[in-house]
């Protein structure tokens, strides 16, 4: 394959992985932006009472088609897509910034054949291979995430004004002019460094977890392609909190009613947040949309409990 038909290929290859990212993204946002409002704390509908299988009582939440149904009530059925295209822009940089230098990174260490020297088959890789690749795609996500993040920022916030039902976020430009004015330019990047360590350690954990298991546990190949999916799936969730930290700076003190007091406090930086939410029990806001307990304060009332609304106490 000559140059010009290689670089061909090679834009096909990039439109085609942009052009999934932005369907995917399109086809689920509704789930995303109710889980963005669940894990800034904007709890609208009061939870239940109910019965576990266990036979004690406990206050439950309601699911996310529920949330979803609630924005819908309230902004109809475009407001379930309040911020869509900020979502869509943010997919199409990130992934196109991540594939790019990716792609270019693995055509530079084709070029050094020693950096591939006793590099192992894909079916046994060396821990060389394991070092190169792991690199490869820590370098690429973090340069996805930096030209991503001003975007990323504008999404949360965007969502976030259903809250006070404000609407400075509706435009790239007047999105761009209202947080450099207010913030300057750490103001595009609020929230960057949880999301940077979260993603990072994702794939640091998964890698080195499907390298181990498919070096020294599994000999079956059949076995072997299940493995990067699951330790993909486990490490995301124990890096969880990270997301719910960098959705929480990224609307904080933004001068948006999600953002301030009492619907949230001023925090004085990401590692501030992340204690206080621990405190709260917190760090898991969201992770589960399907059954979601209600782990707030409560207070007894007739012999049954109450939550105790921010901002707005039961007595």
């Amino acid at each position: 394959m000559s140059a010009p038909e290689k670089k061909e290929e090679v834009s096909k290859d990039l439109f085609k992985h942009v052009l999934f990212g932005v369907g995917v993204t399109a086809a689920a946002y509704p789930l995303t932006y109710a889980k963005v409002l669940v894990q800034i704390g904007h709890e609208p509908i009061a939870p239940k009472l109910t019965t576990t299988w266990l036979g004690r009582k406990t206050l439950v939440l309601p699911n996310v088609f529920k949330y979803v149904g609630h924005i819908w009530n309230e902004d109809g059925f475009f407001g379930i897509y309040r911020g869509l295209t900020f979502k869509l822009a943010t997919a199409a940089v990130a992934s196109a910034t991540a594939h790019s230098v990716l792609e270019n990174l693995q055509q530079q260490q084709k070029k050094k054949k020693s950096v591939y020297e006793d590099i192992g088959s894909s079916d046994n890789p060396s821990v060389k291979a394991f070092v190169i690749e792991t690199s490869n795609h820590v370098i690429s996500q973090t340069a996805a995430i930096i030209v991503s993040q001003p975007l990323h920022v504008m999404t949360i916030r965007s969502m976030a004004q259903f809250v006070g039902g404000e609407q400075h976020y509706s435009g790239f430009f007047s999105s761009f002019v209202d947080i450099w004015r207010e913030e300057g330019i750490l103001g595009f990047f609020s929230g960057m460094m949880p999301r940077l360590f979260g993603e990072l350690l994702i794939i640091l954990v998964a890698n080195s977890v499907t390298f181990v298991v498919n070096s020294w546990v599994f000999t079956e190949m059949d076995v072997r392609h299940y493995c990067a999916p699951i330790a993909n799936i486990l490490a995301g969730t124990v890096m969880y909190p990270f997301n719910v930290v960098s959705t929480v700076m990224a609307v904080n003190s933004s001068g948006l009613v999600a953002g301030s007091p009492p619907a949230m406090p001023h925090y004085t930086g990401w590692i501030d947040c992340w204690k206080q939410l621990s405190r709260e029990h917190a760090l898991k806001r969201g992770s589960s949309m399907m059954v979601r307990y209600y782990t707030g304060p409560v207070i007894q009332r007739d012999n049954s409990s109450v939550p105790v609304k921010k901002g707005n106490p039961v007595t």
